[in-house]
């Protein structure tokens, strides 16, 4: 998933982890949505999907909508699992869709309950037909509170095709398997405008913190000297790089120093693979908040053995697979420290398939974490009140 740096724009729809692979999920829902016995009219199933939003926010929502997201081999059957990923993403976000099922062969809409197929004569698989665009722009809003679930909605909508981006316009395309009855809808001014809710409710949020911090800290406010490239850290020693870090940052991203520092040097090096000394950190502004937020990093352990180390930790587990079911990935709650160094998250299996039985990729909110001490520069005392006190009132 990359952004820019100035707006906060989703540029792309992955985010890419290590060697060039993407973190991706194959968006597999749990089952299919039901259509109304005449119509097709979808009504969304009652159940962890439909509910979880209320204590979890989207990230646990777009867990149980791709999970579990194992490989499926087969192109066409993948194809029948992303059309019912698609029609679950519309049902999920109030969209009120009409699907159909479209037979490849012979070019033309089935009745919408034909159980969807593939084979060697035949290839049937369910279509969106349409969506009621006003009740979707109407209600989006009341699903994105805040940042992180802004770019998780994006990202999930992009990966599922359920919306398209091209040029800074925002499209959904719908009934595209039937030229003749195809139809786009222009979205942009709704995602613009929660955009900049969500972006404002971010430096706000900033700017609420560092009101509240003692006088004797307000001075231990540092900018970042390499902006938007700068390196940060899950941990203070070892290779563990914050993987969207670069992708996240702002231009001109501010951090606040927490105190704890660790020294380098070649023996840290040698032995802990880092040479340079490094300090903890808390985001100071919206440019480092958005990355703290959509932080993606690797752990060194199967999910299997993270699962039980967050449960140890007491740490709330919000989704997760039934009993009996293969553990793809999971989300948990924020961690009861004080202060917090982890918010919601999401772990899941490395896409790696060599590495996917031993490492877990993580992606949420890091409160805290390490950079180079080198890169740190002092902002003035005044740059850092004025951005403290925020942008004069409107008359």
């Amino acid at each position: 998933m990359v952004l820019d740096a100035r707006t906060g724009r989703v540029l792309l729809p992955t985010i890419v982890i290590s060697e060039g692979i993407p973190l991706a999920a194959e968006p597999i829902p749990e089952e299919v949505p039901s259509a109304g016995p005449t119509t097709g009219i979808a009504r969304f199933r009652t159940g962890p999907v439909g509910t979880i939003g209320a204590a979890a926010g989207l990230l646990a929502v777009v867990n149980e909508m791709l999970a579990p997201y194992a490989a499926v081999l087969e192109e066409q059957r993948r194809g029948i699992q992303l059309a019912q990923a698609e029609i679950t993403f519309w049902l999920q976000f109030g969209a009120q869709p009409t699907w159909g099922i479209w037979d490849e062969r012979n070019q033309h809409p089935l009745p919408f309950d034909t159980p969807p197929k593939t084979g060697i004569f035949s290839n049937y698989f369910p279509y969106l037909v349409d969506i009621n665009v006003d009740a979707f722009r109407k209600r989006l809003p009341q699903h994105i509170a805040n940042y992180q679930e802004f770019v998780f909605f994006l990202d999930l909508a992009q990966r599922l095709g359920a919306i398209v981006e091209q040029d800074g316009r925002y499209r959904i395309v719908v009934n595209w398997v039937d030229r003749s009855n195809r139809k786009e809808y222009d979205i942009t001014a709704t995602i613009e405008e929660i955009r900049a809710k969500v972006m404002q409710r971010a430096e706000e949020s900033m700017r609420s913190e560092l009101r509240q911090l003692p006088p004797a800290e307000r001075g231990e406010i540092f900018r970042l000297r390499s902006g938007s490239k700068s390196q940060l850290f899950r941990s203070a020693e070892g290779m563990q790089p914050i993987l969207s870090a670069q992708q996240f940052l702002g231009s001109d991203p501010w951090v606040r120093v927490l105190g704890r520092r660790v020294s380098g040097g070649v023996f840290k090096w040698f032995f802990r693979g880092h040479y340079q000394e490094r300090v903890l950190v808390a985001p100071a502004n919206g440019d480092a908040f958005r990355a703290s937020v959509n932080s993606a990093y690797s752990v060194k352990s199967s999910i299997e053995d993270v699962l039980a180390e967050v449960r140890a930790s007491g740490r709330p587990i919000l989704s997760e697979p039934p009993p009996g079911e293969r553990l793809e990935s999971f989300v948990a709650g924020p961690d009861s420290a004080s202060p917090q160094r982890f918010g919601i998250t999401r772990y899941q299996r490395d896409p790696n398939p060599e590495l996917r039985n031993t490492k877990t990729v993580a992606i949420g909110e890091l409160k805290q974490f390490y950079v180079n001490a080198d890169e740190l520069a002092p902002v003035d005392p005044q740059e850092v009140i004025k951005y403290r006190e925020g942008p004069p009132a409107k008359k």
